[in-house]
């Protein structure tokens, strides 16, 4: 194997298939601006409260107040907003429904 065969680093791209590696051949490198919203959006929420549990159905009002739930931590928050609604025999979440789970998790930090 010889030097050429090597490529030179960094590599803008890689992959591999069941014989051979390919590369992007090397460029200058270039910027790309990140992203304003990094979080979630409605239709993530929605997506991820129909998948969590299918009984309990959400309002896009409802998942518009988890927007700002960081991805990694979306789950679990569904996870306390169901338990929360099951407990108390809701099928619906509403907006209304999750400023009183809000309301209660704030007096629960507060103690």
């Amino acid at each position: 194997m010889d030097d050429k065969s090597i490529p030179n680093l960094p590599i803008d791209y890689g992959f591999r298939d069941n014989i051979h590696f390919w590369f992007a051949e090397v460029k200058r490198p270039y910027k790309v601006r990140i992203p304003e919203d990094k979080g979630t959006n409605v239709n993530t929420v929605m997506y991820a409260a129909k998948r969590f549990d299918p009984t309990v159905e959400w309002t896009e009002e409802a998942a518009a107040k988890m927007v700002g739930v960081p991805r990694v931590f979306l789950k679990r928050v569904l996870e306390g907003v169901v338990k929360a609604a099951k407990k108390q025999g809701v099928t619906v979440i509403t907006p209304e429904f999750m400023d009183i789970v809000r309301d209660k998790r704030s007096g629960e930090k507060n103690n």
